[in-house]
């Protein structure tokens, strides 16, 4: 009897465990690739940029993952509760990026260039603390100037 008891504990233990990891796992529901992504508008070296804002976890891993490219004047602003080295990689990613990484006084403090699929599975770090990471087609950096020190402006 108290063998059975046991067994009963640990299936049901067991099943529960089950239960919360499947609670937590992503909606299958919904077409891969699809987030509600909220929108703002950045203005950064002198442009405007249509930007998708991104500060929850499960949104901020897809990413611009498996999407085919950006235009010039779009990117993907991921928002953090606080400023930290967050790492990026490129899992998935299909074109290469630029990763303007920008602190919590809305300065640029690093900008990382050409960020290759390729260097997936390595992960990109900031040089410094940022708060909120702009990714932008790859040249785009460049082509607009952008460095440490520049301010950028969120206007919703």
């Amino acid at each position: 009897m108290k063998n059975i008891f046991i067994i009963l504990l640990a299936l049901t233990l067991l099943f529960g465990i089950y239960a919360w990891f499947y609670a937590r796992s992503p909606e299958k529901s919904a077409p891969e690739n699809t987030p509600a992504f909220s929108k703002a508008t950045l203005e950064i070296g002198g442009r405007e940029i249509s930007v998708e804002i991104v500060d929850e976890p499960d949104e901020q891993v897809q990413g611009l993952s498996g999407r085919e490219g950006l235009a010039e004047d779009e990117g993907m602003l991921f928002v953090f509760e606080r400023p930290g080295f967050y790492k990026f990689w490129m899992k998935g990613m299909r074109f290469a990026l630029d990763l303007v990484w920008i602190g919590a006084d809305w300065k640029i403090v690093g900008v990382s260039r050409n960020v290759l699929p390729e260097s997936y599975p390595g992960a990109i770090l900031p040089p410094a603390r940022a708060q909120y990471v702009l990714e932008l087609g790859a040249g785009l950096a460049a082509k607009y100037g952008l460095k440490p020190g520049d301010n950028v402006i969120l206007k919703p």
